[in-house]
């Protein structure tokens, strides 16, 4: 058993660290605080975390400072309660199909995800708008439809709150009229491998020209019939 008690947590390289001890507190013999620091406040997984504990019975209280950037969370101790909850789509992951009408045009459509999802992947929607593609948004579906214009690019976005989008992005930039740059991003470096150099290296063994930084990326569009 855990004993409870203070604890503190950075989630500037990852929130997983956070919400893997906010979901064992419950399981604490006296109440548990935890304290995050270094919050993306666009990022909302540990809201996602706290808003599931409490559908299955967790008490939790926290209050947080004004810029929403740290965190303290108290969960009572006690048991989680059986309950029936239907789980959304993987906005993450749907978003991979989502972005092949901008590439090879057509339609796609993800059902069991509405735009009133938590899920910060729910941000890359709109930036699908501003890339000329046709996009709508229903209760229980998203759907996103090539406008027939090439993709637009030209810009720099922050990608923090969408990071886990930031390979898919890479490539779509190929497809697009002019340079996207990507920024915002080293904490990618520290997920699983080295996403940010990944990026680069992958691109440019198909042929596309990158620019890089300590945590920021620009990926320059190449003619389909030039890329390897």
């Amino acid at each position: 058993t855990l004993k409870g008690g203070e604890v503190s947590v950075s989630a500037r390289q990852s929130s997983q660290f956070a919400s893997g001890l906010l979901m064992a507190a419950p399981f604490c013999k006296s109440p548990a605080v935890v304290r995050i620091d270094d919050i993306d406040p666009q990022e909302s997984y540990i809201d996602i975390t706290m808003g599931i504990m409490r559908f299955f019975g967790a008490e939790i209280t926290y209050a947080s400072n004004e810029e929403g950037t740290r965190l303290s969370v108290e969960v009572a101790p006690g048991p989680y309660r059986a309950a029936d909850l239907r789980v959304e789509a993987d906005l993450n992951s749907a978003l991979n199909f989502l972005i092949l009408p901008l590439i090879v045009g057509g339609r796609a459509t993800v059902t069991n995800v509405s735009g009133e999802t938590h899920q910060p992947g729910n941000q890359l929607l709109k930036m699908f708008s501003r890339l000329r593609g046709i996009v709508k948004i229903g209760r229980q579906e998203v759907s996103v439809a090539s406008s027939g214009k090439q993709p637009k690019g030209g810009f720099e976005v922050d990608m923090r709150a969408m990071s886990e989008m930031a390979l898919s992005m890479g490539v779509l930039a190929v497809f697009a009229d002019e340079p996207i740059a990507m920024t915002n991003l080293a904490h990618i470096r520290h997920h699983g491998t080295d996403r940010l150099a990944a990026i680069s290296e992958i691109l440019g063994a198909a042929g596309v020209k990158t620019e890089q930084g300590d945590d920021w990326v620009r990926v320059f569009p190449t003619p389909r019939d030039q890329l390897k």
